[in-house]
């Protein structure tokens, strides 16, 4: 049997990173001194469990809004009792111990945002993540070198502006991901794009595309033939 209660977020910031992180930290403790697993979810999503840092900011709560606090079982009741009790709080640390572990997770998500860039910088197919609205949000260096641009020129571009029937468009429209697609440019390059759509909490949240340059693999077919 599931449990669940209703918390409101008091403080001015809503769930950013350093609340998400002392979230984070009294969640594990409750879970550890209650042998369960607790949840969280807003009005707009699902439940998600409450030991990703990156996932509670990602709720997008604000002050006045509300959150459901879940577990199950008998032990899992008094956990959520007290960790509404928490997310009601002033969200205060006063024990040196607490604010090392917020600073501890604080630092090991940079690292792992750190280290995501540097994976998607090393990379060489090309990849443009669009967002909702259908703004360019991140290309990395491949994606650039492949259409001959700079960050300037494709950054903050709207693509239902530059490219209004191109496979990203029709995906953020749809749904629906587009695999395969081959599309030759003017300056003989031939491109392979494979478009996947983002979705987050059910909804469409933008689109990823990854793009490789299979001019050379061609031309080698062509010689072949």
């Amino acid at each position: 049997m599931i449990f669940e209660r209703e918390a409101v977020i008091h403080d001015e910031g809503g769930i950013h990173a350093r609340v998400a992180a002392m979230i984070v930290q009294r969640a594990q403790e409750l879970c550890k001194r209650y042998d369960c697993h607790l949840y969280l979810r807003s009005a707009r999503s699902e439940r998600c469990e409450m030991h990703s840092l990156m996932k509670l900011v990602a709720l997008k709560v604000a002050q006045g809004d509300s959150v459901f606090v879940s577990a199950e079982g008998d032990n899992g009741r008094q956990a959520v009792i007290e960790m509404v009790r928490f997310l009601e709080s002033d969200f205060i640390m006063n024990k040196a111990s607490e604010i090392h572990g917020v600073d501890k997770l604080l630092h090991e998500n940079a690292l792992m945002q750190e280290r995501l860039q540097m994976i998607l910088e090393a990379v060489q197919d090309g990849i443009c993540v669009v967002d909702r609205s259908g703004e360019i949000t991140y290309v990395n260096p491949s994606y650039l070198r492949i259409v001959h641009k700079t960050p300037e020129m494709v950054i903050g571009q709207n693509v239902f502006e530059t490219a209004a029937d191109g496979n990203r468009c029709a995906v953020l429209r749809s749904g629906i991901a587009r695999i395969g697609s081959i599309r030759h440019k003017k300056d003989g390059t031939t491109i392979v794009a494979n478009v996947n759509p983002i979705f987050v909490d059910g909804e469409i949240a933008g689109v990823v595309s990854v793009i490789k340059d299979i001019t050379e693999i061609q031309t080698l077919m062509e010689r072949l033939s």
